[in-house]
């Protein structure tokens, strides 16, 4: 897969400069730090959310003999 894609609007076939270059990788990097927060922030809450329904009740649990 090839990751300029960001330049293809140029159609005349100039090359990008480096500023360019570093400026959009940077947001690639942002986007995808923001995407794995969000993905990470979800699994946890799904992990909380599945220890919260297995946890023992709160009152004394009655024993049959």
């Amino acid at each position: 897969m090839r990751n300029d894609h960001i330049f293809y609007s140029r159609v005349s076939g100039a090359q990008p400069e480096p500023e360019e270059i570093a400026r959009h990788m940077a947001r690639a990097r942002r986007m995808r730090s923001e995407a794995v927060h969000g993905y990470l922030a979800r699994a946890v809450a799904w992990i909380r959310g599945a220890l919260r329904s297995t946890r023992a009740p709160n009152g004394p649990v009655g024993q049959c003999c």
